[in-house]
């Protein structure tokens, strides 16, 4: 009889420690996916099936272990011969469930690590919806006036002022943000212009969007401003009027002094013009020639200034004052955006 220490370890014992090891394995890996999203929603399912077998095989080591301990316990009360025969028999029958549980554990974690691996080398759902963000927001950005490539360099709410465009702001109140947007008024027949001073473009795309707050019955306009001098005294305008009506001109002297290039006040209404609601206006200044556009429908045909254009300048936006009333005219801007 050997009354040493020494201990072996049974097969229950080990695939006991076994089952333990890879249940600590398996925890991490489902916090990985739980926490971290490693492997994405995909994964979880052959996950939680990896975690059912393991715990299975847990609970089947355990009671094997019991059952066993209690057989051996109860032997001692019968013979011999009859107890190695009972539990040699069980013995067996519960090592070839124990060895099946086992391999059911190995190819479960297996799956496991092959799914982890899989899934992560493949697009996650929240990785479609980030690229379809990222796909939407690149096409947003999209220069569509002009062909070929050009770059978003500003894209601004205008729900306030900042450092790099400089909007123009004054006490009178002619120039300021206002419930989130630019505002401009003008009292009746006079003109005021609020430039970015910030800005100095040559060739470029300019969009913004406007809408009259109010405006006299007749004359009253808003527009853009562009390639305006660093005095303010120099500039090309689009106008378009409260009817729908635009005047395309080259200023200067503040604009007391302009030549019309396109467009008239006694011109039919643009069909492209919404009456009293927001509206996208915008030009496509190349060298001399210059695309006028209204909610992205061309207006009349590209313009050309063959009598000493500007060449580069402040962006900016306008309010004419109207007439047949004391009405001032109040123009709100948003969402400006310049390709270059």
């Amino acid at each position: 009889m050997n009354n040493g220490t020494s201990h072996s370890w049974s097969f229950s014992q080990i695939l006991l420690v076994f089952a333990i090891i890879v249940t600590i394995l398996a925890s991490i890996a489902l916090v990985s996916v739980w926490v971290f999203h490693v492997g994405g929603l995909e994964f979880s399912l052959p996950l939680a099936t990896s975690l059912v077998v393991i715990a299975v095989s847990l609970l089947v080591a355990v009671e094997q272990s019991r059952v066993i301990k209690k057989k051996k316990k109860q032997s001692s009360y019968q013979s011999i011969e009859n107890a190695n025969q009972r539990i040699g028999f069980k013995n067996q029958m519960l090592y070839c469930i124990a060895i099946i549980i086992a391999i059911g554990v190995a190819l479960s974690t297996v799956s496991l690590y092959y799914h982890s691996y899989y899934f992560s080398a493949s697009p996650r759902p929240y990785s479609t919806a980030t690229s379809a963000f990222a796909t939407e927001t690149a096409l947003a950005n999209i220069n569509p006036y002009a062909p070929g490539p050009s770059a978003l360099i500003m894209s601004d709410p205008l729900s306030a002022n900042n450092q790099i465009a400089q909007w123009q702001q004054n006490p009178q109140g002619s120039c300021q943000f206002t419930n989130r947007s630019y505002h401009v008024s003008a009292a009746p027949n006079t003109f005021t212009g609020c430039f970015a001073v910030g800005s100095n473009y040559t060739d470029f795309t300019y969009q913004i969007q406007m809408i009259f707050i109010q405006h006299a019955p007749k004359y009253s306009t808003g527009g853009i401003l562009f390639r305006g001098s660093t005095d303010q005294h120099a500039f090309y305008s689009f106008e378009v009027y409260a009817s729908g009506r635009y005047i395309f001109q080259k200023c200067n002297n503040g604009g007391a002094n302009c030549t019309v290039l396109a467009g008239s006040p006694q011109d039919p209404p643009s069909p492209a013009f919404h009456v009293d609601q927001m509206n996208t206006l915008a030009v496509v200044a190349n060298q001399n020639m210059f695309t006028l556009l209204i909610n992205q429908q061309m207006i009349g045909s590209p313009q050309t200034d063959n009598s000493g254009p500007y060449t580069r300048g402040l962006i900016g936006v306008l309010a004419q004052g109207g007439l047949g009333s004391d009405t001032p005219t109040q123009v709100a801007y948003s969402n400006i955006k310049v390709w270059q």
